[in-house]
């Protein structure tokens, strides 16, 4: 069994859990999620390697703790671009859905070396501009900053402090850059 916000998947095999594959996804795709509006393998995969991680990325955006439940606890099975992808999803939806991501961070049990990873993966809008990289920064720790559900403050402070450090070391690039 498999343990997802507002849903509990079966594999359709057991050693599933051990090992994800795409068998996984496609469980959790066609049993309990899509009671809470899960994923879809239909349409464009928007450039991702996989389809699943196309509709993964995109029901994150939507801020949903079903599918990042699913994206972290698969994110050791993923790599490359698709690893990429999805750990810029759950980085974004701490911008728009702070608790919901600091819920899902609290729930997965994820160490302050993978919060901090998440949480420092920015926009590609911005991945070549360190002002750019610095506001948004900013923007994310104060989305972060503003939860506060005494539950998830340990995990809020941990993604906080992350991107303290992180904004310390754009403002040093940035500031070198104007010399």
């Amino acid at each position: 069994m498999f343990l997802l916000a507002g849903c509990t998947v079966t594999p359709p095999h057991g050693d599933c859990v051990a090992r994800p594959t795409s068998e996984l996804w496609a469980a959790c795709l066609a049993q309990s999620c899509a009671a809470c509006e899960c994923l879809s393998t239909q349409g464009n995969t928007g450039g991702h390697a996989s389809p699943y991680v196309a509709s993964l990325t995109s029901a994150l955006e939507k801020g949903r703790e079903c599918q990042a439940d699913l994206a972290v606890s698969l994110l050791p099975t993923l790599s490359g671009g698709d690893l990429e992808d999805v750990t810029r999803a759950l980085g974004e939806m701490a911008d728009h859905w702070p608790e919901n991501f600091l819920r899902v961070v609290k729930r997965q049990h994820l160490d302050q070396r993978r919060i901090q990873r998440i949480v420092r993966m920015l926009p590609l809008s911005v991945v070549d501009d360190d002002a750019g990289r610095l506001r948004a920064v900013r923007e994310r720790a104060s989305a972060l900053s503003r939860v506060d559900d005494a539950s998830l403050l340990e995990v809020r402070d941990i993604a906080v402090r992350g991107l303290n450090q992180y904004e310390e070391e754009l403002a040093r690039r940035v500031d070198a850059d104007k010399k």
